[in-house]
Parts: structure tokens; C-alpha cells; sequence
């Protein structure tokens, strides 16, 4: 158990903005790898629960910011902003780094 009502199963099933309510990405490191029981997990477990927490952290830290930001410039904002919000929730970090990908300036920057 994570917390004392989910699992880390759980934890990394459950949609980014839900998981980041339940485990801030501040505390992941105080309440999960500092914990014994972490190291008694399989490693395979480990990888695999590291692997998706790190996607969850990055798609708020990072792609859904620079995602949205290059979005605005591709529409050059002509969009209310809970269409974009609307565009930008079900899209998985790949389709997030490509829309940032698109945007002329930060495809140039980023090369």
C-alpha cells in the first residue's frame, strides 16, 4: 500500500490528474522508493512501476505545458481554452511531444 487506501497497483492504473490528487509528485520519492518494502519487489515490478510513475510526472511537469504552449501557437489561439484543455487531456506523452514537435520555433529550438 502507497497510502493507506491504494495500492501501488492501483496507483499506476489510475489517470495522471487522479494519481497526482492521491500522491503529490513531491512525495513520491518519501513514500515510495525510501520505503524497505520497495526493494523487496521483483525488479521487473520495480522497472515497470518506475517507468509509469516517471509518465505520469512527466505528463504534467512537461509535455502538457509545452504541448499547450506550441498548440497555442499552431491555432495561434483562436480556440476558447477549455477546447484546448479538451484536445489536450486524452492525448498520451507521445502525441504530447509531438504537437510540441510541430510547433515551428520549438522544433528549431529543440534540434
Amino acid at each position: 500500500m502507497v497510502i493507506s487506501s491504494v495500492s501501488l497497483y492501483n496507483l499506476i492504473r489510475l489517470p495522471s490528474t487522479k494519481a497526482k490528487q492521491i500522491l503529490p509528485s513531491e512525495d513520491y520519492y518519501h513514500k515510495l522508493v525510501s520505503l524497505t518494502r520497495w526493494s523487496k519487489l521483483p525488479e521487473e515490478c520495480r522497472i515497470a512501476s518506475v517507468a509509469q510513475l516517471c509518465e505520469i510526472m512527466a505528463r504534467g511537469f512537461l509535455y502538457k505545458r509545452r504541448a499547450l504552449s506550441s498548440l497555442l501557437k499552431l491555432t495561434r489561439n483562436k480556440l476558447p481554452m477549455i477546447c484546448y484543455d479538451m484536445i489536450i487531456e486524452p492525448l498520451t506523452n507521445k502525441d504530447l511531444w509531438h504537437i510540441f514537435l510541430a510547433s515551428p520555433s520549438e522544433s528549431k529550438r529543440s534540434l
